[in-house]
């Protein structure tokens, strides 16, 4: 980021008042982050698969700011005491039923156990 060149005071700074989107170091910066939270967290990465995490309870995908938690209906009670520390954390809101991720359609057959 590079100051306008009309501006010529010398030892002030100016103040960015949104995200700088597009940036690939803030990227980084922000995965690394997540992936400490989530280790954090008690979650372990799927070796070879990128943005992939999981426990004995459940496994979180994400993609940039994107979450979807994955859990036997049995773990419910893990699953929410991780919500609620991801959400303690950072941010963010539940959004419910998965119906769409990253232009995907998601269709759920519950009956015959399907997606």
């Amino acid at each position: 980021m590079q100051c306008p060149a009309s501006f010529t005071k010398l030892g002030f700074y100016l103040l960015a008042l949104r995200a700088l989107y597009g940036f690939t170091f803030l990227l980084l910066l922000w995965n690394d982050e997540i992936k400490a939270t989530l280790v954090d967290l008690g979650l372990n990465p799927i070796l070879g698969v990128n943005c992939v995490y999981s426990n004995k309870h459940l496994t979180i995908v994400f993609y940039v700011d994107d979450f979807v938690l994955v859990y036997p209906k049995k773990y419910q009670s893990q699953a929410n005491e991780f919500e609620r520390n991801l959400i303690a954390k950072y941010n963010i809101r539940k959004l419910g039923e998965l119906e769409h991720f990253l232009g995907i359609r998601v269709i759920r057959d519950r009956p015959n156990r399907k997606l």
